[in-house]
């Protein structure tokens, strides 16, 4: 998918996440459709900061995969940089055990590896810069670099360390997010490269407005909108519609927020095998 496709196709994700956090994570009971309104906003008026960071950590990554080429400089560009630039010294320092061709692009950065090694790179940046606020929030209180800062720093981070924890964890799911929405091309995606020579694939061509498509060699075709992945990005926006019915209707709220989440990944993938013809093929 494209840029904008992804990061229109998580936002969308991002209302069926919020709505498992909300009535999952924190146990909130829906008993009419009426009631569903005042709950979120109850839910959203003491847990603002605990949403807004995840929502954040979210769209932040929806293109964070990307960043293994070098044409990803739109969307949020300090952000991207940041991270491409943390991707180019993992790519730098790995390359000594690693074979070239697993940086390129949709190898080993789009992959469970590839999300796991982001998700430590922003977890540092994060522990850092959060480490460093908290210093200087001691600092102010104390007006003195003594033991008694240092401590009042730690209890600082001790308390506001959720913060730090959620925001990551939306860092992972939107990444995660671009990799399921990769899913449903025809490129697909190698969740376990190395390992497997196995791609979860879908039926959908990557192609700019003009739909014109570029072969290895040379010759250019005209793609049927159907066969666009941006048809294919408006199909899942409608599977979260589907998903917020089922959700409520089957009161699938009422379990914890794992079910919840399960529910919501294995519904999203029986979807797309139907209405997206994902498969696994031969890499």
């Amino acid at each position: 998918m494209l840029g904008k496709q992804h990061i229109l196709v998580t936002s969308f994700f991002l209302i069926a996440y919020l709505s498992i956090l909300i009535f999952s994570y924190f146990n909130t009971t829906v008993v009419s459709i009426s009631s569903i309104f005042p709950i979120i906003i109850s839910v959203v008026s003491k847990n603002y900061i605990f949403l807004l960071l995840f929502s954040v950590g979210v769209l932040i990554s929806a293109t964070a995969p990307d960043i293994d080429i070098s044409s990803n400089i739109k969307g949020i560009k300090a952000w991207n940089k940041l991270t491409r630039f943390g991707y180019i010294l993992l790519k730098s320092t790995m390359r000594i055990v690693l074979p070239k061709q697993d940086f390129e692009h949709r190898h080993l950065y789009h992959s469970f590896v590839g999300m796991i090694m982001y998700s430590i790179i922003i977890l540092a940046i994060s522990f850092c810069l959060f480490g460093g606020y908290t210093l200087i929030v001691a600092f102010i209180n104390n007006q003195a670099i003594n033991m008694a800062l240092l401590h009042n720093a730690y209890l600082l981070f001790i308390k506001y360390i959720q913060y730090v924890e959620i925001f990551i964890i939306g860092c992972a799911v939107g990444f995660f997010s671009h990799l399921l929405e990769d899913s449903i091309t025809v490129s697909g995606i190698d969740y376990f490269p190395g390992i497997t020579k196995k791609r979860l694939a879908g039926k959908f061509i990557t192609v700019g407005k003009n739909g014109i498509y570029k072969k290895m060699d040379g010759t250019q075709i005209k793609v049927n909108y159907f066969k666009r992945s941006q048809f294919g990005a408006w199909l899942d926006i409608v599977y979260v519609f589907v998903f917020l019915f089922l959700f409520f209707y089957l009161g699938i709220y009422l379990f914890s927020i794992l079910y919840a989440s399960l529910f919501f990944l294995v519904g999203l993938l029986l979807y797309d095998v139907v209405f997206c013809g994902l498969k696994i093929k031969p890499y």
